[in-house]
């Protein structure tokens, strides 16, 4: 079972717990990895958004209102961690540039990260957020601060859409983000990267940012450790569409 621990905030010497709202959400609330249940109310259909997101725009939009979700009355700015090939100026948007310094925080108030150093690392034999709360940095919490899997032997459920290299910068070309992200057709696309949520094992299938490429653009939900791997969707290595979402420094 995983367990959830809270960071405390030094304060006279002494540990004390984190500030909460009123909604139960640390008021550092800044991370989160978007739960299936919160990703399909806001999608056109059943089997999700596939690589269709609207756009950065449209990604950005679903982040804040799934935090606002789980948190009502956050005001942040939050941003989708996507990169694209041609941002609203004709040029590269990455990643890693599209969220701010930090430090991140979950909605339970544990430290995914202190700055965007502490997020990369290309090490895929390691992979994982460094230098914060060890247990949210092999298990990413969604935007009410549940586990993205409670059991990963039955819910197979770590790849999310990212387009990102290991170091949160695009990877590949506009075909290589579903058309930055607007497109869920595979004719004119080419599977995106993705990163997982949690490792796959202690070995391999490590990194948050850049594990390997998805079936396709297509919409789609596959979570069954038993699943058929020729699916061409999102879903296909395990997962649903999933984005992670940060809110920029107040």
């Amino acid at each position: 079972m995983l367990v959830l621990v809270s960071l405390g905030l030094a304060s006279c010497g002494r540990a004390e717990p984190p500030a909460a709202s009123v909604t139960g959400a640390d008021l550092r609330f800044s991370f989160f990895a978007t739960s299936q249940t919160g990703l399909i109310s806001l999608a056109p259909g059943p089997e999700g958004f596939g690589g269709n997101l609207g756009g950065l725009a449209g990604a950005d939009a679903l982040c804040t209102t799934l935090a606002s979700r789980g948190a009502p009355g956050n005001r942040k700015t939050w941003r989708a961690f996507l990169s694209v090939a041609a941002g609203d100026e004709g040029a590269p948007v990455h990643a890693i540039d599209r969220i701010g310094p930090g430090p991140w925080y979950d909605f339970r108030g544990r430290l995914l990260a202190a700055t965007r150093e502490n997020l990369i690392d290309e090490d895929h034999a390691l992979g994982r957020p460094r230098g914060g709360d060890p247990a949210l940095a092999v298990m990413f919490t969604d935007e009410g601060g549940d586990p993205i899997s409670p059991d990963p032997l039955r819910i197979d459920n770590h790849d999310f859409l990212t387009g990102s290299d290991e170091r949160g910068q695009l990877y590949g070309d506009e075909a290589s983000t579903c058309l930055d992200w607007t497109s869920a057709n595979n004719d004119d696309t080419v599977p995106p990267l993705v990163g997982h949520a949690w490792p796959r094992s202690a070995t391999s299938g490590r990194h948050w940012i850049a594990a390997h490429v998805a079936g396709g653009c297509a919409a789609g939900i596959n979570v069954d450790p038993t699943r058929d791997f020729e699916d061409e969707s999102v879903g296909a290595g395990g997962g649903y569409g999933g984005i992670y979402c940060f809110a920029l420094s107040e």
